[in-house]
């Protein structure tokens, strides 16, 4: 049996945090589910809905958490090159703290 230090970060997620209670929140809940992989725009349009994930990215880090950008490089059916960008998050345990502070959840 997993200790809770053991856990994976999804696992810590999806068993510890609440659910999201808006965009915002939902945006920084993904990047913590993908913390390894990271997260680019068209899958926080697919999965969440989340139409601007560039603007909320960047109230994320006027919030004072670290994403760092990794460019992808590859080219389309076309021929031409094209890039895009994974998210990620730079510290899992900050993204936490700053989690907890912008969805506080009810107490039941």
């Amino acid at each position: 049996m997993k200790t809770e230090t053991q856990s994976t970060p999804r696992q810590f997620v999806e068993s510890n945090l609440k659910a999201p209670i808006d965009q915002k929140t939902e945006c920084l809940y993904q990047l913590m589910l993908n913390y390894k992989k990271g997260v680019t725009r068209r899958q926080l349009m697919i999965n969440c809905w989340i139409l601007n994930a560039p603007h909320l990215i960047m109230c994320l880090r006027r919030d004072g958490l670290e994403i760092i950008n990794e460019p992808m490089n590859i080219k389309n059916k076309y021929g031409r090159g094209i890039s895009y960008t994974y998210y990620k998050l730079h510290d899992f345990n900050e993204a936490v703290i700053l989690y907890n502070k912008l969805n506080p959840g009810t107490d039941d």
